[in-house]
Order: C-alpha cells, then structure tokens, then sequence
C-alpha cells in the first residue's frame, strides 16, 4: 500500500511539474506497432529506416510497401 501510494504521489508530481503544453505527449493509446507504421507511412527517408530498428511484427502489415521502399532506394544507398 505504501509503494502504491508513493507511486501515484509521484506521478501526480510530475504530471503537476511537467510544462501544461507537453502534458497531451505523456499519453496516448497508439501501439508501438500503430506508431511504427505511422512513422514510415507519414515519415522521411530517415523516419522510414527505424522501420527496421523494432521488431518485425510491427512492419508486417505494411511489408509490401517496406520492401517496395527498400527496392526503390537500394541503388542509391550502395553509393
């Protein structure tokens, strides 16, 4: 009970800390998937590479464009 309560006193700190503008970014229901998949559909050449910094169930759903991707880019990054 203890460690829960000091737990939640702490949260409470720092959300009560935390600049009000920024406290929206602390929370949010999008998976690691989900915003995996975000960053590569929405994302530059150097968002889409950290497609392949996570797992790869992550980039299944989206693997035909992935390796779409790769195929497209590969000549130029040989260089």
């Amino acid at each position: 009970i203890i460690l829960g309560s000091s737990l939640v006193i702490l949260l409470g700190a720092l959300l009560s800390l935390m600049n009000k503008k920024y406290r929206h970014t602390f929370f949010s229901t999008e998976t690691g998937g989900q915003m995996t998949r975000r960053f590569f559909l929405e994302g530059d050449d150097i968002m889409k590479k950290g497609v392949f910094t996570v797992h790869k169930s992550h980039r299944w759903p989206i693997r035909d464009k992935v390796t779409v991707w790769v195929k497209q880019g590969w000549a130029t990054w040989e260089e």
